[in-house]
């Protein structure tokens, strides 16, 4: 007997295959030798050759995360301001996790490959290709870059009306009703 499956299903499982689940629209699966601005490599919680995704001229960013990591959710709008501010840094995210991982896939193929053991996890690469901090140290260079830039436009509301006051009884003129007296 054949099973049916809804076209919506099958296209759901590729999108979380595909590991392009985390950052949302502004995540694009990236193939070697792209010169983005920023998007996601490999498939999702599997080993992949990150020197393969260096951008030439560039200083490149590799930003390792899960979806199940709540800093790592936080600091990914800085990490598109970051691009959108400068143009010599290019960031490149990978999804740690393996598909179906309802928690951080410290286990994952990646995670093990670059021995990961808490997230979120950079590696910077200078514009000459040579690999210039990991973990720690190039977490507090990301975090102090992201300090740096000005602060995201907000919205502007519009200008607030002043308070109204009550109105009082001497507020109308003698004689229009609200000078009654009681019993009139």
């Amino acid at each position: 007997m054949r099973m049916r499956v809804p076209i919506w299903t099958v296209i759901a499982g590729f999108a979380v295959l595909g590991g392009l689940a985390f950052s949302g629209d502004t995540a694009k699966m990236l193939r070697p030798g792209s010169r983005a601005a920023i998007g996601a490599i490999g498939e999702a919680g599997l080993e992949i050759d990150i020197e393969r995704y260096r951008v030439p001229g560039k200083m490149t960013i590799f930003d390792f995360h899960s979806r199940n990591c709540p800093p790592c959710r936080a600091i990914a709008p800085g990490l598109q301001r970051l691009v959108e501010a400068r143009a010599d840094i290019a960031v490149r995210t990978i999804n740690v996790d393996r598909p179906g991982s309802r928690s951080i896939d410290f286990s994952s193929p990646v995670a093990e490959q670059y021995g990961i053991r808490a997230l979120p996890h950079f590696v910077i690469y200078d514009s000459r290709g040579r690999r210039a901090m990991e973990g720690k140290a190039a977490h507090r260079q990301v975090s102090e870059w992201i300090e740096q830039l000005p602060a995201p436009e907000e919205a502007t509301a519009p200008a607030e009306e002043p308070p109204r006051r009550r109105r009082s009884m001497d507020d109308y003129p003698a004689g229009s009703g609200g000078d009654r007296e009681a019993g009139s």
